[in-house]
């Protein structure tokens, strides 16, 4: 027997997939960023070039919009979403 979409089992399975699918993409996004802004800051010759610099500012961009990612659901106060276990300020902080 085929599943429906409108089944509540399958709407909640959707629920916990789309909480933690961010989790796992924005962690590897995370360590990703971090290496690259060491390789860059490590070395005196590729802080000085401008391709370097740019790739250094990408990086950090990037590292704050994985981390942001990573945390989705869990700065939400705890049962407006799935996997959410934060308060009213977490909520506000993370915007």
């Amino acid at each position: 027997m085929p599943v429906s979409l409108s089944d509540p089992k399958c709407q909640i399975t959707k629920l916990r997939l789309m909480a933690i699918t961010p989790k796992f993409t924005g962690i590897v996004s995370l360590i990703s960023s971090t290496f690259i802004i060491q390789h860059v800051l490590r070395d005196r010759r590729r802080r000085k070039l401008t391709y370097h610099r740019l790739l250094l500012g990408m990086s950090i961009s990037d590292f704050f919009g994985s981390l942001m990612c990573f945390l989705s659901t869990w700065p939400i106060p705890r049962g407006e979403a799935c996997l959410a276990a934060g308060t009213t300020a977490t909520c506000t902080a993370q915007g």
